[in-house]
């Protein structure tokens, strides 16, 4: 039996796939996904980020399926809830130099000033939301000047007081014409103490 207050959860992109090509000169793509993930653990707002990218990929391609699925957060338990959102870019840079930018603009001081009052004053799903959303489309701007573009947001919360908490062994699908993509969530009860005995 999960515990809601206790047991861990992990969100995983269990399906990425891209629709339709940004470039009719080349036949890959060369896809970013941001991810900016919060919760509420023990009463205290939390924040990470990280970024992923897929060289190479086709367009119609299963780039991420069950079997090479990626761990967006966890396992952790979240407390109150966690969000998640995303976005995916189709980038003509340099991995790294995307990854460098990306990484400079979100670690920026006086963004990060502006977050935690922002958060300190009205701590609810809403504001979190809304901030993560400002933060993904500052860095689609920053995207556009090297001619990228923004494939998909994606804006998700689970919640400790919804049944199945978090949304456990469920999936949510996102699509649009351009790429789909699922969310999964899935369990990570505490097993229960073994008892040994020893035998030599």
């Amino acid at each position: 039996m999960f515990n809601r207050l206790e047991d861990k959860i992990s969100i995983y992109l269990t399906h990425l796939r891209i629709l339709k090509s940004f470039d009719f000169a080349r036949n890959t793509l060369e896809p970013f996904l941001i991810a900016i993930i919060t919760d509420k653990q023990n009463g205290q707002l939390r924040m990470t980020h990280r970024v992923f990218n897929f060289p190479n990929s086709i367009v119609n391609q299963l780039i991420v399926n069950s079997d090479t699925s990626i761990c967006l957060y966890g396992p952790e338990n979240p407390g109150e809830f966690v969000t998640a959102n995303l976005m995916l870019i189709e980038s003509d840079a340099d991995i790294r130099t995307v990854g460098q930018e990306i990484e400079t603009f979100i670690n920026n001081e006086s963004g990060k000033k502006e977050l935690v009052e922002k958060l300190i004053t009205n701590p609810t799903i809403q504001v979190i939301t809304s901030l993560a959303e400002g933060i993904l489309s500052g860095i689609a701007l920053l995207m556009k000047h090297n001619s990228d573009d923004p494939i998909m947001f994606i804006y998700d919360t689970w919640e400790q007081g919804k049944n199945p908490p978090y949304g456990t062994n469920q999936f949510k699908l996102h699509s649009n014409r351009a790429a789909e993509m699922t969310l999964s969530v899935y369990p990570t009860p505490k097993l229960a103490q073994q008892k040994w005995t020893t035998i030599v």
